[in-house]
């Protein structure tokens, strides 16, 4: 939902906005015209603030090249007028998108950027939503859930979408679009229920003001099959899904990226109903197309590869499975970076059918190292750690150690409980498995 800004040009709106406020001192070209700005000319101007100690200006330093005294800030916002200080914000939100990278490989830049976006809402929100609210607020607000930071994502999206009814009106679109935001990351972070809610609510609403052919529309019944799925209703995931495949088909053509990920969901959700060998074969073919339309190195075309690798364990062929992610993760590294969340699950993937395929050692060394990541990067509640932390028990009870993996589920119970709920699939697998542990350890009882 958020348009991404291209540009041969790496600063195109920076530049522009400098051109337009230059002096004319050693600028002339043509009689009447003014050369535009070009980045040495930027790079100048930093250096010669250095000098004057009014910037600190250091190339050498990724991601904080220009670092200003909080008083300097303000001194310069407030010899601005109020129409000035408008135009100065709706260029640097602008100049943010531009270097804002799709796929956020480098997560200290994601960060950095992040962080500018917040201080520039802080100083110049109402700019921000003049005429309408500005991309980058959104794309912050996804690029925090995209870092594996879901409940802080739902956090933002939740304030965004008050800020956007009281600014544009319940009904503008970019208040649906935060509202649908909400919604999806709520079911990353382990709501499925509550998303569904969210977007049969959101639906009605659309149709509403957008009406049924409308892109938005078409996303949201997309958003509401897949979270209808992830609450158990597989067959009526992909009944949902067949209908949204039609509709994108004949609005938006069949090689959109939205087509194929609705056909990408109709495959998944009937393999989950029971068509394994007939949604196998359709998920291929979305590969193919996706690596045709996309690029072999598309997030969409990886997580194509991703799933496929996963339902080859799922069939059965745990050494193959291992063998395909293997060659996934070399170029999710390459793509992604090694924090990314997806470079991450599919680490987890890996050691786990490592440990499917015989060796439970290794995949609990595996899963011991991931660990220290997910720690890292994800943090000590975020599920995809406590899912880690119940594999890796899991593991030393597979290698014959069930006393340390009934120590260790017994925590990991705990946390689940006190994150998940005692409801949550994940908490109750563990206790299970727990129950399980504590059995071959010689506690019946």
């Amino acid at each position: 939902m958020i348009p991404t800004v291209t540009s041969e040009d790496p600063h195109p709106s920076a530049l522009a906005y400098l051109t337009a406020h230059r002096t004319f001192h050693n600028a002339i070209g043509p009689i009447g015209s003014c050369r535009p700005v070009i980045e040495a000319d930027a790079v100048d101007a930093l250096r010669c603030l250095h000098r004057l100690s009014l910037v600190d200006h250091n190339s050498g330093t990724p991601h904080n090249a220009v670092r200003v005294h909080q008083l300097a800030q303000r001194v310069t916002r407030e010899s601005l007028t109020d129409d000035q200080r408008a135009a100065l914000a709706r260029t640097c939100a602008d100049a943010l998108l531009e270097v804002w990278p799709q796929v956020e490989r480098d997560t200290a830049l994601a960060q950095a950027l992040r962080a500018n976006t917040n201080a520039l809402t802080r100083h110049a929100q109402h700019a921000l939503w003049l005429p309408v609210s500005h991309p980058v607020l959104f794309h912050a607000g996804n690029s925090l859930g995209s870092a594996g930071l879901a409940a802080t994502a739902c956090s933002y999206f939740r304030d965004l979408h008050i800020t956007a009814r009281q600014q544009l009106g319940p009904d503008h679109s970019h208040a649906l679009t935060a509202r649908a935001n909400l919604a999806y990351w709520q079911g990353v972070t382990g709501d499925a229920a509550g998303a569904v809610a969210a977007f049969e609510e959101l639906l009605t609403d659309m149709l509403r003001v957008q009406g049924p052919g409308h892109s938005h529309t078409l996303t949201a019944r997309a958003n509401l099959a897949y979270w209808r799925g992830m609450v158990g209703d597989a067959a009526g995931a992909a009944n949902a899904f067949e209908g949204v495949l039609t509709d994108e088909e004949g609005a938006l053509g069949p090689d959109h990226p939205h087509t194929l990920t609705a056909r990408a969901g109709l495959a998944y959700w009937r393999r989950e109903a029971g068509d394994v060998a007939g949604a196998t074969t359709v998920y291929e073919d979305v590969l193919a197309d996706r690596k045709r339309v996309l690029g072999l190195d598309h997030p969409d075309t990886l997580t194509t590869r991703h799933n496929l690798a996963y339902w080859q364990g799922e069939a059965g062929d745990a050494v193959g499975a291992v063998a395909a992610f293997e060659e996934l993760l070399t170029d999710m590294l390459r793509v992604l970076g090694p924090d990314h969340p997806h470079t991450l699950t599919t680490r987890h993937n890996l050691a786990r059918w490592r440990g499917e395929a015989g060796d439970a050692l290794a995949a609990a060394a595996a899963f011991e190292e991931l660990l220290t990541d997910m720690l890292r990067v994800l943090g000590h509640d975020h599920s995809d750690t406590l899912t880690t932390r119940h594999n890796l028990a899991f593991c030393w009870a597979g290698a014959g150690d069930t006393g340390a993996a009934a120590v260790a589920l017994q925590g990991v119970l705990a946390d689940q409980e006190r994150v998940l709920g005692s409801d949550h699939p994940d908490t109750q697998i563990t206790r299970h498995n727990l129950a399980r542990c504590r059995d071959e350890a010689g506690n019946a009882e």
